[in-house]
């Protein structure tokens, strides 16, 4: 597959992860935006309201100013966090049928421009993901996270192995040589690995060289310093900073293992 393909393929993965996460907005009663998510301070209908933002953003939509009350929302401290939390804010006052008919008419139209090979970044959000190569791997990772958000909030369990699950599964993946080598640091010759079971399955191992770099180690022989195991709508949440009910079941070196999940928090 050329560059051109693989590019094509995940605008059509992006293009699905939207129209999964507009399938469940699809589904929820008026009652329930009012849901608080496991993100702070956020409810169902700020994550709703959310996505549609930074998909207007990117579609090259002119926001309406707006300045948020940012000692009230301390969950929305760091420049990242004050960018999105204005679409949010915004959005806060409206119905649960304005979002909506907001949240379609955004995704529509991003939607036709994916299925288009129209994959530039525009607005402010460009600058945060800075080459199109990475906005295409990101944007379906939050996407879907922010699916399961509503899915845990509203007890709708599901999708787990949907085009922005698989997204989510080949982000997470590349970022385990940064977690292990840049993060926890281990000294050279340790080897960390993941297994994990269920809708998406596989297993990785990281060997730290004695440059200090991790890399993957498909070949790996013998027992890792530490394995840990358990299903992917575990490891998704551990890798989204979301809390987890059981922790993985840890082969070997239980200290690093507690070091490796600290760290493993990568979402966008």
């Amino acid at each position: 597959m050329d560059d051109t393909q693989r590019t094509a393929a995940a605008a059509r993965g992006y293009g699905q992860a939207l129209r999964d996460f507009q399938g469940i907005v699809g589904e929820l009663l008026d009652a329930e935006w009012g849901t608080p998510t496991d993100l702070p301070g956020w409810t169902v209908q700020d994550v709703v309201s959310h996505v549609a933002g930074v998909e207007s953003d990117l579609l090259g939509r002119a926001s309406q100013p707006h300045t948020p009350d940012y000692g009230s929302l301390p969950h929305a401290q760091d420049p990242f966090a004050q960018y999105v939390e204005v679409a949010v804010d915004t959005r806060r006052s409206w119905s649960p049928e304005q979002v909506r008919a907001d949240l379609a008419e955004v995704l529509g139209e991003r939607i036709v421009s994916l299925d288009a090979g129209d994959v530039e970044s525009r607005g402010p959000a460009a600058a945060f993901f800075g080459s199109v190569e990475r906005m295409l791997a990101m944007r379906p990772f939050d996407v879907w996270v922010h699916e399961q958000d509503i899915r845990q909030a509203t007890r709708r369990p599901g999708n787990l192995a949907g085009a922005g699950a698989r997204a989510t599964a080949a982000s997470i993946r590349s970022m385990l040589p940064y977690v292990v080598g840049k993060r926890v640091k281990p000294e050279p010759g340790t080897s960390v690995r993941w297994t994990v079971t269920g809708e998406i399955a596989f297993t990785d191992t990281v060997l730290v060289g004695d440059d200090r770099r991790a890399t993957f180690d498909p070949d790996h022989s013998g027992e890792p310093t530490v394995t840990l195991s358990t299903d992917w709508p575990t490891f998704a949440r551990i890798a989204s900073g979301r809390g987890v009910s059981v922790a993985p079941t840890v082969t070997g070196d239980a200290v690093l293992a507690a070091r490796v999940v600290d760290a493993m928090t990568v979402t966008p």
